[in-house]
């Protein structure tokens, strides 16, 4: 793969490199109810946005309609979410977490932090600063 020289291409690669090889690791990292990373994004995604319709959580997931059925059925079977009608249009379904749901996505959350607490203890205090910068960073990076 041929890749640019810039200073910015390496740091991009070395970066991408990185937060791929970290989400896998955070992925291992699973509660018991072991779901899948589609289906965490769905719960985060209804947590912090509240109740929708399918479509609308297609389209800020990125994903096709066919796709969000199966991970909602998945999600209703193991009662994480709920479908009830929209009050507002009979004809339309809303998608909601469930208290399960909440606390299957605090759970996951939990896991996730407590292995990267442990990691973060092994550096030095200057590494966990450029650490804790360089998560600002990307933040600003993903708002901009």
């Amino acid at each position: 793969m041929q890749t640019d020289a810039s200073p910015s291409a390496r740091i991009a690669q070395e970066l991408r490199q990185s937060i791929v090889t970290l989400s896998r690791r955070l992925r291992a990292t699973q509660s018991e109810v072991a779901l899948s990373s589609m289906s965490l994004s769905i719960l985060g995604r209804l947590h912090r946005d509240g109740e929708t319709i399918p479509s609308a959580l297609a389209a800020l997931e990125h994903m096709q309609p066919q796709s969000l059925t199966r991970v909602l059925a998945a999600l209703e079977e193991h009662q994480l979410i709920e479908r009830a009608p929209d009050p507002s249009d009979g004809r339309r379904v809303l998608v909601r977490i469930t208290k399960a749901g909440r606390i299957a996505l605090r759970e996951d959350a939990k896991l996730k932090e407590v292995w990267l607490a442990a990691a973060i203890e092994k550096l030095s205090p200057t590494e966990r600063e450029v650490l804790r910068l360089a998560g600002e960073l990307m933040r600003q990076m993903v708002e901009a």
